[in-house]
């Protein structure tokens, strides 16, 4: 067995599509409508479409919670700082943290 990636199930396809390139520079590298492939291991799948897959309604998919979390590095932690400040639709859990 080899681990391909993540699947999110999103509300509004394009909007995260141009966020997670936008935001953290993913590539396209299959755009199906309905469900997207980025570079790095991330897929992108309608509500509409991960609810039929998963045989339940889209109103039962829970689309926020804190019980999760994907992993990116980057050199320039400031330059991303600054990203994030410009943006209007970053929702913060917690305030920035530095861990030793």
């Amino acid at each position: 067995m080899n681990y391909q990636g993540t699947l999110i199930a999103v509300a509004d396809i394009e909007k995260a599509k141009e966020f997670y390139h936008s935001v953290l520079g993913l590539e396209v590298m299959v755009d199906a409508g309905e469900h997207i492939q980025l570079t790095g291991g991330l897929f992108l799948q309608t509500v509409d479409s991960w609810a039929e897959f998963i045989h339940k309604k889209a109103t039962e998919v829970v689309l926020e919670n804190n019980a999760s979390e994907l992993y990116f590095e980057t050199d320039n932690m400031d330059d991303f700082i600054k990203l994030l400040d410009g943006r209007s639709d970053i929702l913060y859990l917690h305030p920035l943290l530095e861990h030793s």
